[in-house]
């Protein structure tokens, strides 16, 4: 029988994907590195209702596939939308 590892408590206000920094501080050309996401249709389907923009390229793979893309995209706002909610959780236990 394997022994366990000691659980330890999460602590979520020492845990930080990045190190926190204002927007004055970020600069263009900078990657932000956070733990992956999996998104599957029903993530984009959902955000479709959001944006009045409703262009085949975010919801339909046949046409993404005609023009040069190996799926549908994500709409930027809603990219935008995911990685503001991680900035924002990481602030809110700061």
């Amino acid at each position: 029988m394997h022994e366990r590892a000691a659980h330890t408590q999460f602590d979520p206000t020492t845990f930080l994907v990045a190190p926190a920094r204002a927007f004055e501080d970020l600069r263009a050309g900078e990657m932000l590195r956070a733990p992956s996401r999996t998104l599957i249709d029903a993530h984009a389907s959902a955000f479709l209702v959001v944006p009045p923009d409703n262009h085949p390229v975010h919801y339909d793979a046949e046409w993404a596939a005609r023009h040069r893309h190996t799926a549908a995209a994500l709409h930027g706002l809603q990219v935008l939308a995911f990685t503001a909610h991680k900035y924002l959780l990481r602030r809110r236990v700061s």
